[in-house]
């Protein structure tokens, strides 16, 4: 394996997906996530631009206190996670909670993307991001950092 396949999520939304306390276990888009990702391991970067949602601040500040928009990386890889089967969103009764509904939009006929494992790494890898899905080189990642077998 070479590289893996990545996804850039504005900020705080990937370090609040890959925070293993965090009860934010969904991704939610207006399409759903490739099928043959489902079940493979994903890189999450966490782009440069942050968020600004008062709900979402509030969750924030709770795990990163009153700076948590310094305290969050920016422009860099912050862990992995594994997709399970996307769903079509009927309502927010399919969240897993009450920061999964404010962290996703959970609006009627956007898609779900649950998470089976997550993997948050000790210490963030900066890169730049890019749109879309993309594949970064494992080789710009420290062993460390890599919660898969090769």
């Amino acid at each position: 394996m070479t590289s893996i396949t990545a996804i850039s999520l504005h900020q705080p939304y990937a370090s609040l997906l890959v925070h293993e306390a965090m009860p934010k276990i969904h991704e939610t888009r207006s399409w759903p996530v490739p099928a043959r990702l489902v079940g493979r391991t994903v890189l999450i970067h966490a782009a440069k631009r942050v968020h600004l949602d008062e709900d979402v601040a509030l969750i924030c500040r709770q795990l990163w206190g009153l700076d948590w928009r310094g305290a969050i990386p920016r422009g860099a890889f912050v862990g992995t996670v594994i997709f399970g089967p996307p769903f079509r969103i009927t309502g927010e009764r399919q969240a897993a909670g009450l920061q999964d509904v404010t962290a996703g939009d959970w609006t009627p006929g956007r898609w779900a993307w649950p998470t089976t494992a997550r993997h948050q790494f000790a210490t963030p890898v900066a890169a730049p991001g890019r749109q879309g899905w993309w594949n970064a080189p494992i080789s710009d990642l420290p062993e460390g950092a890599r919660p898969w077998s090769e």
